[in-house]
């Protein structure tokens, strides 16, 4: 659902009252809200809100000794003033599922390039651009901190004379911000307070750009709604106890990640089901899954422990598999007959811990110890590895696992050797398959208390997150161990 607000003439007060979507689109097919989209931005629904010869739809904002406002060469000249100079939209605004992009060039001047306000729901915020001194990026404001001051302040450096790329999402209960195509602001909204910086900036609402003593440019103007955001399901598969106390904990080590994900600070859209025993009860309950999350014992000495090689539960995998659901494997999981399974996974997962090519352990493929590991990222700018650095743990982890060769689409992802695409020391891997599905998995596992450590956490459900094709967060999920345990059981 989109909600839309309109700005009054007046130059100082404004009101924002709901409006139909269908008044929305009667106003589009008149032209009076969006014009064609200019080449800014690629792909559907992207319309124009300067034509680049008038300032149809805008109007000057009063602020004071505010500098003048021209168009030159197809540009919108804010000029510097005594403190601010913008513009503001005339027209409807959505108030959230939305997306503004629009390019900005500092021509003068040593403060902000670019101050766009805009609607959130029912309250406003600026993304300031180059602010205090010419380098603050952020959102102004949360809970009552400016973007000098809040978790979203960044320092850049803009260069006189370049036109820089900016563009700004509103979901719901998300605010996120690009510059250049670079991820600079990605906030959870939902309880915070939304507002804007005490001042004259109150006069940018509904929709508005500002400069603060500076002269800039600005072109390709551009917004587009956006459709309401589906909540992604999480199927978590818990497989019975196998092992003593703190092993293998399956349904411990999953209703963990499960209460994480969902008191995570800086996720929303996600809902998780916990099943255990192996598998649902219901044979229709994976039907809606965007990703599976399988934690279960393996079938190296017994098939018959193995939760999925009963009752066709391969072939429900499969049809899943093809209509693009994610999966993850963990642990012990991974360890799959190589006639039965190994071939699947493969495909859905890029790889498998493969026991069938010798008499005994240790004459296996794949191996595994116990000890004390150095990890290290392996694909530093692959999503699952956001807010991941090099850690250190005590782990059984198998190694020496049967991958895809040579295939583009394989990466991996964790690694305890030197070179991070040695195969013979990957211990976590993530794969896209030709069916547009995601696969990852993880060889850890063994300990129920290295999911104390938040580098593995946030590993686990940065993986769950990309696999379901949800927005991994640009510094990595942010969970905490006291909300998870103090959240109600599902």
């Amino acid at each position: 659902m989109h909600h839309f607000c309109r700005s009054r003439r007046s130059p100082v007060r404004y009101a924002c009252p709901r409006l139909a979507l269908a008044g929305i689109v009667l106003g589009l097919a008149a032209g009076t809200w969006l014009r064609a989209a200019g080449p800014a931005e690629a792909g559907a629904g992207w319309q124009s809100l300067f034509d680049g010869k008038t300032l149809t739809g805008w109007k000057e904002t009063d602020f004071a000794g505010h500098g003048e406002v021209t168009i030159e060469d197809g540009q919108l000249i804010l000029h510097m003033g005594a403190t601010l100079t913008g513009v503001n939209w005339t027209n409807a605004t959505p108030t959230d599922n939305y997306e503004v992009a629009l390019d900005a060039k500092k021509l003068d001047g040593s403060d902000f390039l670019c101050g766009l306000t805009f609607p959130v729901r029912d309250s406003f915020c600026t993304f300031i651009v180059g602010g205090w001194g010419g380098g603050v990026v952020g959102f102004s404001s949360l809970d009552g901190m400016d973007a000098s001051e809040n978790e979203t302040t960044k320092y850049m450096n803009f260069d006189t004379g370049r036109w820089y790329h900016l563009r700004v999402r509103v979901r719901p209960e998300r605010l996120q911000a690009w510059v250049d195509g670079q991820m600079v602001a990605d906030v959870v909204t939902r309880g915070r307070r939304i507002s804007l910086r005490y001042g004259e900036i109150e006069l940018s609402k509904p929709f508005g750009l500002a400069t603060y003593q500076t002269t800039a440019a600005m072109r390709n103007l551009q917004l587009r709604t956006l459709p309401s955001e589906k909540v992604k399901t999480v199927a978590f598969i818990a497989g019975a106890k196998s092992h003593g106390p703190g092993e293998h904990e399956y349904e411990k080590g999953l209703r963990l990640l499960e209460r994480c994900l969902e008191t995570a600070a800086n996720v929303t859209g996600i809902q998780a089901r916990l099943y255990t025993n192996g598998w649902p009860a219901d044979p229709r309950a994976l039907e809606d899954a965007d990703t599976i999350v399988l934690y279960c014992d393996g079938a190296d000495r017994n098939e018959q422990a193995d939760p999925l090689l009963h009752d066709k539960r391969v072939a429900i995998l499969e049809r899943l598999m093809r209509r693009g659901v994610g999966l993850v494997a963990l642990h012990y999981a991974l360890i799959v007959p190589r006639d039965k399974l190994g071939a699947q996974f493969l495909d859905w997962l890029g790889g498998y811990f493969e026991y069938t090519a010798g008499a005994s352990p240790e004459h296996w493929f794949s191996k595994y110890q116990i000890r004390d590991y150095s990890l290290r990222p392996a694909a530093p700018g692959h999503p699952v590895l956001r807010g991941i650095h090099p850690f250190q743990l005590h782990e059984e982890f198998y190694y020496h696992l049967r991958f895809r060769e040579n295939d583009p689409r394989w990466t991996p992802i964790l690694t305890f050797g030197t070179e991070p695409k040695d195969p013979t020391a990957v211990v976590a891997w993530a794969v896209e398959r030709a069916d547009g599905g995601r696969g990852f998995g993880y060889s850890g596992g063994h300990f129920l208390v290295n999911l104390e450590k938040e580098s593995v956490r946030r590993l686990l459900l940065n993986a769950i997150l990309w696999t379901a094709k949800a927005d991994v967060p640009m510094d990595g999920v942010r969970s905490s161990l006291a909300d998870a345990e103090a959240a109600p059981a599902q």
